[in-house]
């Protein structure tokens, strides 16, 4: 028979998420949060358009105080910009954050990342680099910068290096699933199988959703181990039925 799909009950929540930052910003129109909030996660569902309407109205109605959240509204337009290959725009919106928050190290990362998605690890690095030093006084961590640093020291396998800065961003922010991805592969290489086998099931452990164990299994697949990724495949649907499940 053919078979429904159903939609992803993490794709459902991030849907619930705008309809309820979208009623915020309705009843409290001048809230930076709820307005960044909604470009954000407007962004995370891949809806790029829209992402970007909602960012260019932060930028259009926060004041020059709020310098902060224009920043991250410019941040928004940023990655919109590097999501439709567009990298000049994209360094033009770095650099309108940088002007908006001095110490938001974007002009260096923007550059890092387009690097990055070239496959030039070797000049990505030291940008991500001095984008990581320019962020260090900052109150607020910068998400995936350690990560992109780890990274790409990890393909330059330059792993001594790139070990301490992805169990880093695992420390920052625990339900990044690329960086504890990243940090399994990092591992396996360097065959400590028994670390990068707990460092995939610290992600199914700490961030148990669909991405997480689509990832486990794609790891487990380039391991050399068709079982294990079988196993987590199958425990990865029974979870997304459990969770579509009408409740009763």
């Amino acid at each position: 028979g053919r078979v429904t799909r159903r939609r992803d009950p993490v794709e459902g929540r991030l849907e619930e998420a705008v309809v309820a930052y979208k009623r915020l910003v309705e009843t409290a129109p001048y809230d930076p949060a709820a307005i960044v909030s909604v470009a954000q996660v407007l962004l995370e569902l891949g809806r790029l358009d829209e992402a970007k309407a909602q960012a260019e109205m932060a930028v259009k109605i926060l004041p020059a105080s709020e310098g902060r959240w224009r920043a991250t509204a410019h941040k928004m337009l940023m990655r919109v910009a590097l999501a439709k290959k567009d990298p000049a725009t994209a360094r033009a919106e770095a650099k309108l954050a940088e002007a908006a928050d001095p110490t938001m190290p974007l002009a260096e990362m923007v550059e890092g990342l387009i690097s990055y998605e070239a496959a030039d690890f070797a000049k990505a690095a030291p940008h991500f680099d001095a984008a990581l030093r320019k962020a260090s006084g900052r109150t607020f961590d910068v998400p995936d910068l350690h990560f992109y640093l780890g990274d790409s020291y990890a393909r330059l396998e330059r792993y001594a290096e790139a070990e301490p800065l992805l169990k880093k961003e695992i420390e920052l922010f625990p339900s990044n699933i690329r960086a504890r991805a990243g940090l399994a592969m990092l591992y396996r290489v360097q065959d400590r199988n028994a670390e990068s086998e707990e460092a995939i099931a610290a992600m199914l452990r700490v961030s148990p959703t669909p991405e997480s164990y689509a990832t486990a299994e794609k790891l487990w697949g380039m391991f050399g181990e068709p079982r294990r990724a079988a196993a987590v495949k199958a425990e990865g649907q029974r979870i997304r039925r459990a969770a579509a499940a009408p409740s009763k």
